[in-house]
């Protein structure tokens, strides 16, 4: 019974050993083909993704540069970069490949030249020598039948024989240096082939090089227009805050300004702030890089979205500083809440309060809007500390 029992699992240890074998050279069969297939996905992924770009570019270069929006306007400068930089290592390999080629061309021409010259030189030889070779065969005659033994005569007959040989040779030497010349011709023809379509393909290149330049130039002279207009307007909005700050110190009580910096978010002079809107806060305070011209400001407050005409509320208690209209901040109302702090609403559509009004927290002061530099609907929400910014965010519900 042990035995049977030990052979048994000698021949299910077998099968299973078999079968892992057999499985391991199914796997060896399978893996590189699945690996080979998913490259070739990959290569056609790459592919389908540059034609996409190059449909999208194609649709977009037949849009004027104004009206391309700053997202598409970079997206299509950095395709042309892209398409400048590629066509241009291109047209040195053209012009790298034109000068092995030329100087190809010069040398299969100076064989050819060569060829001929000496073809032509054989032939002459090859004329003197057959002159001289029929007065050998004259002389081998009379010097055959004027020998003194047969003997000399077979002797004398063979060096002139040997001497009559060179035509011979000469006319083999013919043959190959003018298949020397025929192979010189045909590289010829085939280089000067190939320098005519090099120098159209180069032409080609240097012609879709210079529409890419000109296209780039005048797109790049778009994007430092734009580039300008928002530095400018970053420069007016910071302007704005210095005299929203200069405003609030010179309309606020002398007698409530604030400690000098920003107190945790459980001190009590923060305390009974609520979210003047309930939305979305697309953007928040601090320094802020802006996502297309990559030039750097400061975002004094925060962005919370919403509907056009939606109520905005006031935040805390206190007394209306001003409400107006305020350069980059559109329609703006500033709120006294006293000990130095203050709140800020822009970009509204209209206003509901006015300078000197008392209002109480929740009570509406107007209503979202777009006025300004905004590029769409929303609140611009800032919360000061004796006139200077500092985030609202910690102090919120």
């Amino acid at each position: 019974m042990k035995d049977h029992n030990e052979n048994g699992g000698s021949a299910t240890t077998t099968r299973v050993l078999s079968l892992a074998v057999l499985f391991v050279l199914c796997c060896s069969f399978i893996l590189p083909a699945a690996g080979a297939q998913e490259t070739e996905t990959l290569e056609e992924a790459r592919k389908e993704r540059e034609s996409l770009q190059r449909d999208r570019a194609s649709a977009l270069r037949e849009l004027a540069a104004a009206k391309l929006r700053d997202e598409e306007l970079a997206e299509l400068l950095n395709y042309l970069n892209v398409e400048i930089a590629t066509t241009e290592l291109a047209v040195e390999g053209l012009r790298q490949e034109l000068v092995v080629v030329e100087s190809e061309l010069e040398a299969a021409r100076q064989v050819q030249t060569e060829a001929v010259s000496e073809s032509i030189r054989l032939r002459e030889e090859i004329a003197t020598v057959a002159v001289e070779g029929f007065v050998r065969s004259t002389r081998q005659e009379e010097a055959f039948f004027g020998s003194e033994s047969l003997s000399d005569a077979y002797r004398q007959n063979s060096l002139i024989r040997e001497a009559n040989a060179e035509p011979t040779e000469l006319l083999d030497r013919v043959r190959i240096v003018e298949e020397q010349g025929r192979l010189a011709e045909a590289t010829v023809a085939d280089a000067a082939s190939e320098t005519i379509e090099l120098e159209e393909q180069l032409q080609a290149r240097l012609a879709g090089l210079e529409n890419d330049l000109a296209e780039s130039a005048e797109l790049k002279l778009e994007w430092e227009a734009r580039v300008s207009e928002f530095t400018e307007k970053v420069s007016e909005r910071d302007r704005d805050i210095r005299e929203v700050e200069a405003e609030i110190l010179e309309l606020s009580p002398t007698a409530t300004s604030g400690p000098a910096t920003a107190p945790p978010a459980g001190d009590p002079s923060v305390q009974g702030y609520d979210w003047p809107l309930i939305g979305r806060v697309s953007s928040g305070f601090g320094p802020r890089v802006h996502p297309i011209f990559k030039t750097r400001r400061m975002h004094t407050g925060l962005d919370i979205g919403g509907r056009s005409g939606e109520p905005i509320y006031a935040a805390k208690g206190g007394t209306v500083l001003s409400a107006g209209w305020r350069g980059g901040y559109g329609n703006t109302v500033v709120i006294d809440h006293g000990g130095g702090f203050s709140t800020l609403y822009a970009h509204q559509s209209r206003m509901a309060v006015g300078a000197g009004q008392t209002v109480q927290i929740g009570e509406v002061i107007g209503y979202v809007g777009s006025t300004g530099w905004s590029t769409g609907p929303h609140l611009h929400y800032e919360l000061r500390l004796n006139g200077k910014p500092i985030d609202p965010l910690p102090y919120l519900p």
